[in-house]
């Protein structure tokens, strides 16, 4: 998905032609390709210019720092991360934990897959403002996932688990980069796994504590 569209943190000058639109994107498109090989801290405003092959005067036209780069693409993700949760909180009522535990994995992997750059905005180093806002944003739906297909959780007890099912996937992200396809796949399986037990022993921890407070 093309990242043109979301823009936020006030750039500069927003693109109101087409050709303007192309360049923000093909700038965000090199920032993404930079921020995924290298991390957010090695990449230069000067280095997103060269790889998008445009003038650095170019890129502070539209942002006017590596800061509002990275927002920018915090909040096209943000937008597609929406969408997905809400596709998969429909369905939740209807998973077993099993599935659950799978789908969740199969979710992260392919938006990952997608934008590599994500972990490196996940991992945004003060004083970016926006440092855990994407952390915040996924353990909310990860949450509201859980609630939407067990809704005998409590609140909390559905935040604590979706902030450890949150760390669970991003250990899977942090291998990614160094695993070949193949072995993406099978660590993907134990990390399903490792979900799957978890979500199982705490979920029936929850169950069997709320039936012994009924008593």
């Amino acid at each position: 998905m093309s990242v043109a569209s979301y823009l936020i943190d006030k750039p500069r000058r927003t693109p109101k032609q087409e050709r303007g639109r192309s360049r923000v994107a093909s700038l965000l498109d090199a920032a993404a390709d930079l921020f995924a090989e290298q991390g957010y801290d090695r990449v230069t405003m000067s280095a997103i210019a060269d790889r998008a092959t445009a003038p650095i005067g170019s890129l502070y036209q539209f942002f006017p720092n590596k800061e509002a780069v990275a927002d920018a693409l915090r909040a096209s993700y943000e937008k597609e991360c929406r969408k997905l949760w809400v596709h998969l909180e429909s369905e939740a009522e209807h998973l077993t934990t099993k599935q659950l535990a799978d789908r969740l994995i199969d979710l992260q992997v392919e938006f990952m897959e997608q934008h590599p750059a994500l972990l490196a905005l996940l991992d945004l180093p003060k004083p970016a403002r926006q440092a855990n806002a994407l952390k915040s944003l996924l353990e909310r739906r990860i949450a509201s996932l859980l609630l939407a297909g067990r809704p005998a959780l409590s609140r909390m007890e559905a935040s604590g688990i979706a902030i450890v099912v949150l760390r669970v996937t991003e250990g899977l992200f942090r291998l990614f980069g160094m695993l070949q396809p193949a072995q993406r796949k099978r660590f993907a399986a134990e990390f399903k796994l490792v979900l799957f037990c978890y979500l199982n022993t705490r979920l029936q921890q929850g169950s069997r504590a709320r039936k012994e407070g009924i008593r």
